[in-house]
């Protein structure tokens, strides 16, 4: 009878996980990494349906009404970003910009993204999409740069995590994963992002 208890435990156990994909801060996916080629990229995502270069990039943040003077994905930097259907791969990844023909940076989206697949993804193993801020922050502590977007959505940047997220009143609807910052380019980032200008400027 135990034998068949146990057996009848990791069945569940294991379909439970079935299918699940992880993605880690600063890493990235088992098979999508950053620092991977664009060739590399091309392979595993297919081939993007539009790309943009830095500045029409950034125009489409000003358009949308975000002070890129301020946002983490601008300060960061890149050369161009790719932009995919995020409904036919299976990472959920929309958008993946690229720096020097590397990845530097991935988002992945909830609300583009196919219902099933966008269920399977955890950060960190742990924290699927629409968590809570409060759940997020035990998982991940609150050392983070907070911007409140609106009422509603909140921006948290965890740069020594290399982990971005957006959070609505529904929870996490959007995950930047970038390689994780030194210290010193953290502090600069969170400087601008609070509006003091770095020594010397």
């Amino acid at each position: 009878m135990k034998k068949v208890l146990s057996i009848f435990i990791f069945i569940i156990f294991v379909s439970v996980g079935y299918g699940q994909l992880n993605v880690t801060g600063g890493v990235g996916f088992d098979d999508f990494q950053i620092g991977m080629s664009t060739k590399q990229m091309i392979k595993i995502l297919g081939k993007p349906s539009s790309a943009l270069n830095f500045e029409e990039e950034k125009k489409d943040w000003q358009d949308f009404g975000y002070d890129v003077d301020k946002e983490y994905v601008i300060l960061l930097g890149f050369d161009s970003v790719y932009i995919f259907d995020n409904t036919h791969n299976k990472h959920c990844i929309w958008k993946v910009y690229v720096d020097d023909h590397k990845v530097k940076m991935f988002n992945i989206a909830y609300h583009q993204s196919d219902p099933d697949k966008i269920k399977q993804i955890r950060l960190n193993n742990k924290i699927p999409f629409q968590t809570k801020k409060p759940e997020i922050e035990v998982i991940l502590g609150k050392d983070c740069q907070a911007v409140e977007q609106s009422e509603y959505r909140d921006d948290l940047f965890y740069g020594s995590q290399g982990i971005g997220l957006v959070i609505d009143e529904d929870g996490l609807i959007n995950i930047f994963i970038f390689e994780k910052l030194e210290p010193r380019q953290l502090d600069e980032i969170n400087k601008k992002m609070e509006g003091i200008s770095p020594a010397g400027n």
